[in-house]
């Protein structure tokens, strides 16, 4: 697998050169809103895969140490029971995500009538993931109307 030039300095070459050499001279207010919004999307992209697995990992790793205070607590449901049993079948990273999400979202589910303390730490890792999520979508995404 190729991995220099990493796929954030592709995007942020591409985005560079959008700006800088496609855009100059262009006077269709059309195209340059359209131009900013694939600079926008390119740039949100870049950000997103220099982050994405460490994130991913990093919230994988913090909803099953709330999942397994749940389990430990008896607080947890059927569903989430099955639910972590189910966590470790899963062969890829984006897969571990996606079942980690289930579960972030059961636990949320469950609400304050878990106490509290653990219903706080769901919160906060629902923030968490906005915050990933705002980061990237965030700061430079540029899009028609919005620049």
């Amino acid at each position: 697998m190729l991995i220099s030039p990493s796929v954030s300095e592709i995007l942020r070459g591409v985005t560079h050169e959008m700006e800088t050499s496609l855009k100059q001279g262009l006077n269709d207010p059309v195209k340059n809103a359209q131009i900013d919004t694939i600079i926008g999307v390119l740039s949100s992209c870049a950000v997103r895969s220099e982050n994405e697995k460490e994130w991913m990992k990093k919230e994988i790793t913090s909803i099953l140490s709330v999942a397994k205070k749940f389990d430990a607590n008896d607080q947890s449901s059927d569903k989430l029971s099955i639910a972590l049993k189910d966590f470790n079948s899963n062969e890829t990273d984006e897969k571990k995500y996606q079942s980690a999400s289930n579960i972030l979202s059961l636990m949320g589910d469950l609400g304050s009538a878990v106490g509290e303390e653990l219903a706080s730490e769901v919160w906060l890792l629902m923030e968490q993931r906005l915050q990933h999520e705002a980061y990237v979508i965030g700061g430079g995404f540029e899009a028609a109307g919005r620049n």
